[in-house]
């Protein structure tokens, strides 16, 4: 579904990707992991069109995305980003609604209400009214109203309590199962690699290891990424 060849990612002087390559397939959880400033979230940006690429080609079936943002979303790549970017100031409804607008899909509410029905009771309220669960359960709601068939998250479970972490797994697995294919930066290791088929292991923006899911768990190139970046941090 989904080919990345030799993207390059640049801000300035400073390469944040250098030649990265990557594949999703139909139906996949795909995980890239790696400490932070590894260039992970650059990687998503470039795919959904946000950061710029300086090379790369990036196809979605075989075409070509582009770079523009708005492309990718009706060719059905949606991202949702860490910090989630929803609008406090607007009620739940009209953020869920938000999402058909942009990929100009006729809205269907409960697209994103039934997987998650907490949304429900709270569709008038202000979105700041949210607890952080909630909110990050409307952001993937939002991104669902786009009926994306490759779904980009970004820190999903970022400073939720852990009986929601749990429950944000079971979700994206279950979203999977139901044909959507996902694309999923994380920090929790163990739980992602536990829902995902294959993974990528990034290091100063580039792809050090890479593989099924289950032999990445033992691949030292994992435990290597990370300590080196804590490493650096000592004084």
């Amino acid at each position: 579904m989904l080919e990345v060849e030799g993207l390059t990612v640049a801000y300035g002087a400073i390469l944040a990707v250098q030649n990265v390559s990557l594949s999703v397939l139909q139906g996949e959880i795909v995980v890239l992991l790696g400490p932070n400033g590894a260039g992970k979230t650059s990687t998503l940006m470039a795919i959904s069109g946000v950061a710029p690429r300086k090379a790369g080609k990036i196809t979605l079936d075989g075409t070509d995305l582009g770079q523009g943002g708005h492309t990718a979303v009706r060719r059905g790549v949606v991202h949702v980003p860490e910090g989630r970017m929803i609008f406090g100031d607007l009620s739940v409804r009209e953020n869920l609604m938000i999402g058909a607008e942009i990929a100009k899909r006729k809205p269907d509410l409960d697209l994103a209400l039934d997987w998650f029905p907490d949304l429900r009771s709270r569709l008038s309220e202000r979105a700041r009214a949210l607890s952080g669960g909630q909110l990050q359960m409307l952001a993937i709601g939002r991104a669902l109203m786009s009926r994306p068939k490759l779904l980009m998250l970004d820190e999903p479970t970022l400073g939720l309590a852990p009986r929601i972490v749990e429950d944000m797994f079971r979700k994206i697995s279950k979203l999977s199962k139901h044909g959507v294919s996902i694309l999923l930066v994380e920090q929790h290791l163990t739980h992602s690699l536990d829902i995902s088929d294959r993974g990528y292991v990034l290091a100063n923006g580039c792809i050090v290891a890479e593989g099924a899911a289950y032999e990445l768990k033992k691949d030292p190139a994992l435990t290597t990424a990370y300590l080196a970046k804590s490493a650096k941090r000592i004084p």
